[in-house]
């Protein structure tokens, strides 16, 4: 079954969307990888999508991955950096040295 049938038959429609999706929900386990997909799409956002728009002269965009704690915040950090900083091609688009900021949240500083 090819991919634009398979998509047919899970989703119920009868052509693919025209446009992008907004926002994706996904009913995912314990362990099921989701900080590490998260921190792909936060990848993909920063390096492979135009902010310039949205910003003014001399702004800086930043992308927000909100997470439970300061375990899951480190985790998320080191499959974010093994993705930018570690890439051959990557590594060219960072400048300085990627640390984690921190947050004054309601819950309390988060890194």
């Amino acid at each position: 079954m090819i991919k634009l049938e398979w998509a047919a038959l899970v989703s119920g429609r009868s052509a693919p969307p025209t446009g992008r999706a907004t926002e994706a929900y996904a009913d995912v386990g314990r362990r099921g990888g989701k900080t590490r997909i998260m921190s792909l799409v936060a990848a993909w956002l920063a390096v492979f999508e135009d902010w310039q728009q949205f910003l003014d002269p001399g702004e800086t965009a930043y992308i927000l991955v909100v997470v439970k704690d300061t375990t899951q915040a480190g985790v998320a950090f080191g499959y974010l950096s093994s993705l930018l900083v570690n890439h051959p091609i990557l590594s060219d688009l960072v400048t300085g040295s990627p640390h984690p900021a921190a947050f004054e949240g309601i819950y309390g500083i988060a890194f």
